[in-house]
């Protein structure tokens, strides 16, 4: 059996042609002790198998439709219950051989009502435990990966796509919930949600990212803690924020390795001399000796002198990569003449109601990217309770916020939405798993209002 991926994709290829042999087993979940022994009687009876699929699933007499109870049973018992999988079979055979295990979820009811029911709980629980299980264990030849199901085929009005959602999202938040996929040190698979943009010197920067405005250095290692758990892996701080120890403190915290991560600061300075000064007191406030994306704040100052300044800590390896922000118009002109590195970015305020497609055309003939601050308008213009939002929201079974969020990456303008409620958090994060119609996408194009909400740039 070959190695790590190469074992899934030929337990994939095999078992669609029927030229695998495969031992099924069943176990109730919810019992520990009695699924514990299942994974004891597998292993005495086959060994260390090339390939072991965990699969989790309800099903019910036909008289008796799924209740809530029973979702909420399940969700908890699937994540104890692929722990205990991994467990048992990340031995050293296992691993000597590069075996495989496939973590695939979901809950299943026959009932009376039309159609076969099958809820994801990936995201609350298989997808998260891959991650976390692929990172430990792959240095030692074991490949984890997870399987998203269907989503709901069939209908009925007792599990109509929106309940589903609420229940879910009902169960995931609960405390003890979070406290279980803490306790089992579960981290989501952030490279199953999110996607990425590369930059024009070939640095890969993550498209959500965590924003630290206005967040107080007393607050931000928790808060950034929350976000790494949630599953954000770009955190977006500034020198004039007050925070980059606390930002520092949580990321050097997290064991999450550092090339796992991509920090993005700015600089707060009048000239090339404290520009320089100021990189390196951020350097050592981050507790890193890189920063992925350096920025100039806002066009103040000398800044051709600033700018020297980001080369030079480019050149030194200190930013992997430099661009500017709040540059419009003849700001923005004067230090592409100046530039002898192009920006990599400019970051604006950039939302539903201040699209900025002309600034955005003119930075992509430039090659920069344009990223977006504030994607939320925070809240202003009454953004969540905006009809156009609220429909197109309605009408993808989404938040509203997620509707602002999708629209902002739909169209490959990167986002550093800020919240300090975990459960928005990761709210903000789930916006890879569908795609806003042309429709929608016109009818949000009409907000534009193509004024700050802010009044600053």
């Amino acid at each position: 059996m070959a190695r790590r991926a190469d074992a899934l994709e030929t337990y994939v290829r095999d078992f669609a042609t029927n030229d695998i042999d495969t031992t099924g087993y069943t176990a109730d979940v919810t019992d520990t002790d009695a699924f514990d022994k299942t994974i004891v009687t597998i292993q005495s009876e086959l060994g260390d198998p090339d390939v072991v699929v965990y699969n989790v699933g309800i099903t019910t007499p036909d008289e008796d439709p799924l209740t809530t109870q029973d979702v909420k049973r399940h969700f908890a018992a699937d994540v104890v219950g692929a722990y205990q999988t991994i467990k048992r079979f990340a031995t050293d055979g296992f691993a000597a051989k590069g075996g495989a295990i496939v973590l695939t979820g979901g809950v299943f009811a026959v009932n009376p009502y039309p159609g076969y029911l099958c809820v994801s709980i990936d995201k609350a629980a298989v997808r998260a435990l891959a991650q976390l299980k692929h990172d430990e264990l792959k240095d030692r030849g074991i490949f984890v990966g997870s399987v998203m199901p269907c989503g709901v085929i069939g209908s009925n009005e007792h599990f109509a796509p929106a309940n589903i959602a609420e229940r879910y999202w009902e169960i995931v938040s609960r405390r003890d919930e979070v406290e279980l996929r803490y306790e089992l040190g579960l981290m989501p698979a952030q490279e199953d949600r999110m996607e990425y943009v590369t930059l024009n010197n070939g640095v890969e920067m993550l498209l959500v990212g965590y924003g630290t405005y206005r967040t107080p250095n007393r607050d931000a290692a928790r808060l950034v803690t929350e976000a790494l758990a949630a599953g954000y892996r770009h955190v977006d701080t500034a020198q004039c924020y007050g925070n980059e120890g606390g930002v520092g403190d949580a990321l050097a915290a997290s064991g999450i390795g550092r090339d796992d991560l991509f920090v993005t600061t700015k600089t707060w300075a009048s000239g090339y001399t404290d520009t320089k000064r100021s990189i390196d007191a951020s350097l050592k406030a981050l507790r890193t000796d890189h920063i992925d994306l350096l920025l100039i704040h806002e066009p103040s100052g000398d800044v051709p002198g600033i700018w020297r300044a980001l080369e030079e800590a480019y050149h030194a390896g200190k930013a992997r990569s430099i661009g500017v922000s709040n540059f419009l118009g003849r700001d923005f002109d004067d230090l592409l003449r100046i530039a002898s590195i192009t920006p990599a970015v400019n970051q604006l305020e950039c939302h539903v109601y201040r699209q900025q497609r002309e600034i955005r055309r003119i930075c992509e003939d430039a090659g920069v990217l344009m990223t977006s601050w504030s994607p939320l308008a925070a809240g202003k213009n009454g953004f969540f309770d905006d009809p156009t939002l609220q429909a197109v929201a309605k009408a993808h079974g989404v938040s509203v916020a997620q509707v602002g969020l999708r629209w902002l990456v739909q169209r490959g303008i990167p986002i550093i939405p800020k919240t300090s409620n975990s459960q928005r958090m990761r709210e903000n994060l789930d916006i890879f798993g569908y795609t806003l119609t042309e429709g929608a996408v016109d009818q949000i194009r009409q907000l534009d209002t193509g004024k700050s909400q802010f009044g600053w740039w």
